[in-house]
């Protein structure tokens, strides 16, 4: 999420160290919400652009994405795309239990990860394009 891992490490530790002075025993709920309330201090966390369209004539072929291209393109979506994606395809969180710790609806936090998707399918589908 930060691109840092110095950055990142920083934010894990100062989750922790919040969520354990408010309780010796947090739950699992407990440290997402601290862990929330450090992005949402350190990053900028803002309502999503529109979703893109894509064209569907363009493909990635079934060919393999390298980890390269996709952590560019996952750099290039707004913060709070590149968050709801990371939680939910990366980490596995449910979208009830994500839209919990954004505070909005899960229907947003659906839309979100779709136009999520979707934007870094057209950046991968760019990428390919520019590289030919």
């Amino acid at each position: 999420m930060t691109g840092d891992e110095r950055e990142a490490e920083a934010i894990l530790g100062s989750t922790f160290i919040h969520a354990f002075r408010k309780d010796p025993k947090p739950s699992v709920h407990k440290l997402d919400q601290a862990l929330m309330e450090e992005l949402r201090r350190r990053l900028s966390l803002e309502a999503v652009p529109s979703m893109p369209s894509v064209e569907t004539s363009s493909g990635l072929g079934g060919r393999n994405v390298r980890r390269t291209d996709l952590e560019e393109a996952l750099w290039q979506l707004p913060a709070q795309e590149r968050l709801c994606f990371l939680l939910r395809d990366v980490e596995g969180y449910a979208p009830d239990r994500i839209a919990g710790l954004l505070a909005c609806s899960e229907n947003e936090v659906k839309r979100t990860v779709l136009s999520a998707r979707i934007r870094i399918r057209t950046l991968l589908i760019q990428q390919r394009q520019d590289s030919i």
